[in-house]
């Protein structure tokens, strides 16, 4: 879905399991609280994630259906987690066109919050909710977001539409440049992107993270990682 619930996402890989697959032992999505993750001790294998759409706050709350807290909420429960020695990501999607600062800014507070990970998406949009999904947008921005993407260029990808990507290359550097001088890890969440995330491992950070881990490889990164490791290409 291109528009998400600001819930944390509690990614935990077991240490007496052997995974050959990427999927986390555990993946919930949870109330967005501190209080909902005490039961996680210090020096677990664990990564909590929270969403957050890279959009003027004010519209942030008429996308995200059911978002009860400001994201000055979303900062201050990062910054408690940090303290409690947990690894915390904030994954900024999805990044509106037209809304590419307040994206920044996001992600910038975030880092000053404690985020050791930060992530990035463009918007998407499935061919069989574009209009409901443009419908929201406007609604909350007061802008027409189609207009936008158009002028800046628009393909569609498998069912999604979404901005060409050398329309995406310069807020794709500025984000991590971003995380690079705010000492954090990046992740890039756009396909054609991904050879940039930390690690190679898409847009979760698990690969930095967390233990004992596998990552996802079955896209063209993987395959040129194994390529050049001398492995034979699958």
């Amino acid at each position: 879905m291109a528009l998400r619930h600001p819930t944390a996402q509690l990614l935990s890989y077991s240490r007496s399991c052997r995974y050959t697959n990427t999927q986390p032992s555990l993946a919930q999505n949870l109330p967005l609280s501190a209080d909902t993750v005490h039961f996680v001790s210090k020096g677990m294998n664990v990564l909590i994630r929270f969403s957050a759409a890279g959009v003027r706050d004010e519209c942030r709350k008429k996308l995200e259906i059911g978002c009860p807290p400001p994201l000055d909420e979303i900062l201050a429960t990062i910054g408690r987690l940090t303290c409690e020695g947990l690894a915390v990501s904030l994954r900024t999607q999805p990044v509106i066109p037209g809304h590419e600062d307040p994206g920044l800014t996001i992600a910038n507070r975030a880092a000053l919050a404690g985020a050791k990970h930060i992530s990035f998406e463009y918007l998407k949009m499935a061919t069989q909710e574009k209009r409901q999904t443009l419908d929201r947008i406007s609604a909350a921005t007061g802008e027409n977001v189609w207009d936008v993407m158009t002028q800046r260029g628009i393909t569609r990808i498998g069912r999604d539409y979404t901005l060409i990507a050398s329309a995406k290359c310069e807020f794709v550097r500025r984000a991590k440049q971003l995380c690079h001088v705010s000492g954090i890890r990046f992740g890039a969440g756009d396909t054609e992107f991904i050879h940039l995330s930390v690690r190679l491992d898409c847009c979760n950070g698990s690969g930095y993270f967390l233990e004992n881990c596998t990552q996802f490889r079955s896209n063209f990164v993987g395959i040129l990682t194994r390529h050049e490791q001398g492995n034979q290409k699958r």
